[in-house]
């Protein structure tokens, strides 16, 4: 298992530059000097880029360029703008996941159409976490981690589908406020899902990492991979603070999507793959004590992943720190989008994931489109990508749209 994982893994990282000294097989068998590990040389020593956004990536420029759709309106609350198309239903390439309820109130019915008006409230605090000057500083700085919220008023105010959504930026940089997170949120929202845009850690807050991260040694991107743990704790510690409150805001605990861009779909991705104890565990509460901020009981599943320009590179991690495959027929279904052009997460990897869901029985549409990184303007089939998420989340989840 762990050879085949290695594989495929090295099958995802490439260096574009020799000097970048990469991690090399002879550390490889040292971290894991008990198991063979079977890798091509000249295929691992391509290695490691193209594992994790590129570094000169900060903010994706079409979310950077997008931006001003929340406005203030008379009352001093924000709405957004709407944004209506109809489009055909899309045809998917599984089986439609059979959700369980556990015996509680069906989900709401939502609209194809933007009826609802988005009323926001910013910076709620989710949980807290330890900053650092460096990894290796003992002493750190507790920070609240925040996520912005949209209700949609006039919408029943119980049941209803959530979004959390998660940006990018290569784990250097990004917000919750990007402009096209913006689009996206007040598209669903007006159409009667709660959303959330969440923050969190990045690699200047050296957040707390376990022992063995990450489970073999990757040269110059070392930061970068170790800023995706901290970035993974706090995602699922957002997720956990929905759950637990899901009365509150009106949530149907078992009708969450998880939606990112580019290293916010890695952490979706991760959302919808991992276990429970995955990003958590890793680390005792007496290591970190802000862990007990962070609803450690409640659920961290999500129900659907919404998938762009991302990959499986944070479940990979953790497949290689201890052998075991997360990926299974329970997992939440997933979407993928991407570019066959991808000059920063290479195509490879949507590939990759593609056929890890397709080997483990877990339900996937797969949508290929010529372009490159974050194409948030892409359409495909005659539709945005806004629409695509909203068919697949409604397919998959069995949502009932209004008649209207």
């Amino acid at each position: 298992m762990r050879a085949l994982w290695f594989t495929s893994l090295c099958l995802l990282i490439g260096c574009s530059d020799d000097s970048a000294g990469p991690a090399r097989l002879d550390d490889a068998a040292a971290v894991y000097p008990d198991e063979a590990v079977s890798v091509d040389r000249a295929q691992f020593d391509v290695a490691i880029d193209s594992l994790l956004p590129s570094r000169d990536a900060e903010v994706p420029v079409d979310m950077r360029a997008r931006s001003g759709d929340l406005g203030q309106t008379a009352d001093g609350s924000t709405s957004m703008d709407s944004a209506v198309s109809s489009d055909a239903s899309i045809a998917l390439d599984s089986e439609i996941l059979e959700l369980d309820s556990g015996g509680t109130e069906p989900v709401n019915a939502v609209s194809n159409r933007a009826i609802y008006r988005p009323i926001v409230t910013q910076d709620v605090v989710y949980g807290q976490g330890l900053r650092r000057q460096s990894w290796d500083s003992v002493e750190g700085e507790v920070v609240d981690l925040t996520l912005d919220i949209a209700v949609p008023q006039g919408a029943p105010e119980a049941n209803r589908p959530a979004l959390v959504i998660i940006h990018g930026g290569g784990f250097r940089s990004g917000d919750s406020r990007q402009g096209q997170l913006r689009e996206i949120a007040g598209f669903f929202v007006q159409r009667g899902w709660v959303a959330l845009s969440i923050n969190y850690r990045l690699l200047r807050d050296h957040g707390s990492i376990p022992v063995r991260w990450p489970p073999f040694p990757v040269g110059d991107r070392t930061d970068q991979v170790n800023a995706m743990y901290p970035a993974g704790r706090d995602a699922k510690a957002a997720i956990r603070w929905l759950h637990a409150n899901a009365e509150l805001y009106g949530v149907h605990p078992d009708y969450i999507t998880a939606l990112g861009g580019s290293a916010g779909s890695y952490i979706a991705v991760m959302l919808g793959v991992s276990d429970p104890g995955d990003y958590r565990d890793e680390i005792s509460v007496d290591d970190d004590p802000t862990l007990a901020t962070t609803h450690l009981d409640a659920r961290s599943d999500v129900a659907t992943v919404i998938d762009h320009w991302g990959g499986a590179t944070m479940i990979d991690l953790l497949q290689l720190r201890d052998g075991q495959n997360r990926f299974d027929s329970e997992d939440a279904p997933i979407s993928i989008v991407h570019g066959r052009d991808d000059p920063t997460v290479v195509f490879a990897l949507a590939e990759a994931l593609r056929d890890a869901c397709q080997s483990n029985d877990v339900p996937y549409a797969f949508y290929p489109f010529d372009g490159g990184h974050s194409a948030w303007n892409v359409t495909i089939d005659g539709r945005n990508l806004k629409r695509l998420a909203f068919d697949f989340i409604v397919e998959h989840q069995r949502l009932e749209l209004l008649e209207e």
